[in-house]
């Protein structure tokens, strides 16, 4: 039976819908649909079959060919247990996966085949769904047939007699050892960079530290009779060791962001504004500036990284903005389709070409040369950082010369 598309919310969902005939008297009697499934299913997303109608609707002699050929089909582990937690049946796909034959399982023998780390966690979820009559899942680890375990998603449900009693147990196990294995090669990777980069920008500190301490000593030895050649020299190595020092500082804050523990707690993003803004208009120069800040502007974060996305979006608009003869720096909120916020920073700067757009949050990708505007790159990446570990997302919009807006969204989680 050919999968298609099925709608929800007025969204197409691609599917993957697999199914086969059952046989009654010798005839296809109907068509099973055993498993339907998003293509874009994950982790979080039900582990169980999705109800789906079928018909003509089976007749009571076909209930057992149709659970049969139901659980059969399905790409996952499904299985039932007595009201004690024996095991009654499991799918082929458990056989696929451990090996051996049913009496090797049933009963209690199934966890002989749970991870022994495992199985403590296990038993007394089961125990405190037994009490409560409530459903239970986790994840746990099964040795396969290879000698390997593999890790397991798993829900279990108790099905309840007329008296309210547990009559047996109902449950699916999803294989996610392959988006394991992906997360944790991923969190690697990304604990190896924080490290690579922390390690590198402190050990870049020394040497920088000897260039500016040397040539400062230089010029103090020439004194005033230090050529234009010689002064223009030094100018130039004191203006790299500085650029040299912020770029540190941004890799170490980068660096920072992924290493810091994260703290949730609701975020007043207009007063950390107010702060942020307040030490730039205390430092200004001749130019008239507007700031307009939404009051009330809450969200649930890191009070620390969130200060640090302000920090670098309000920093970016006083320093896009300073060749204007009046600046005009706004941030306030609007509310996406399902009423969400969305927060922005907006200002009448340089702004930039939006064919460049992709740039603007990669590592030491620039827009603008550095003398038009000074800069290490870094910023909007760190921005990008803070932003993605909040579950949230960062865009923009702009135009050359007429400035530019940053949205951010900050989830609550």
């Amino acid at each position: 039976m050919p999968a298609r598309n099925l709608r929800q919310e007025r969204n197409e969902l691609p599917l993957d819908a697999r199914s086969r005939p059952v046989i009654q008297d010798g005839r296809k009697a109907l068509f099973v649909l055993a498993q339907v499934q998003s293509a874009q299913q994950g982790i979080g997303a039900p582990p169980g079959p999705q109800a789906v109608s079928a018909a003509p609707v089976a007749t009571l002699p076909l209930q057992d060919s149709l659970f049969r050929t139901l659980t059969e089909e399905a790409p996952q582990v499904i299985w039932y247990a007595n009201a004690r937690g024996g095991l009654v049946y499991a799918n082929r796909k458990w056989y696929a996966l451990v090996g051996g034959k049913p009496e090797d399982w049933m009963g209690s023998k199934w966890l002989q085949a749970v991870h022994p780390q495992d199985r403590e966690d296990l038993l007394e979820a089961w125990q405190r769904s037994l009490r409560k009559r409530e459903n239970y899942s986790g994840v746990r680890r099964i040795l396969s047939r290879d000698g390997s375990y593999h890790t397991m998603s798993y829900k279990a449900r108790p099905v309840l007699s007329e008296k309210g009693e547990v009559a047996f147990w109902v449950g699916i196990d999803t294989d996610i050892s392959e988006i394991k294995a992906t997360e944790t090669a991923l969190r690697l990777s990304n604990e190896e960079l924080a490290a690579f980069s922390y390690s590198v920008s402190h050990d870049l500190r020394s040497p920088l530290s000897a260039i500016d301490g040397f040539s400062r000593l230089l010029a103090r030895q020439l004194g005033p009779q230090a050529s234009d050649v010689a002064r223009h020299y030094l100018a130039r190595i004191e203006a790299g060791v500085g650029q040299m020092g912020r770029l540190i500082e941004d890799l170490l804050s980068l660096a920072q962001v992924s290493r810091t523990d994260f703290r949730n707690e609701i975020v007043d993003l207009s007063q950390l504004a107010t702060q942020v803004l307040e030490r730039h208009l205390g430092s200004r120069d001749e130019r008239e500036v507007s700031v307009t800040i939404t009051p009330g502007l809450k969200a649930r974060g890191d009070a620390r990284l969130i200060r640090v996305v302000l920090e670098n979006l309000l920093g970016n608009a006083w320093k896009f903005t300073s060749q204007r003869v009046s600046t005009i720096i706004s941030v306030g909120q609007l509310a996406d389709a399902e009423g969400e916020p969305i927060f922005f920073v907006r200002d009448n700067g340089a702004g930039f070409d939006m064919a460049y757009a992709d740039k603007l949050f990669k590592t030491f990708q620039r827009l603008h040369s550095s003398t038009e505007f000074p800069g290490t790159g870094v910023g909007l990446a760190t921005v990008h950082r803070i932003v993605t570990r909040h579950g949230g997302e960062v865009w923009a919009d702009a135009e050359p010369e007429k400035g530019a807006t940053f949205f951010f969204t900050l989830p609550n989680r």
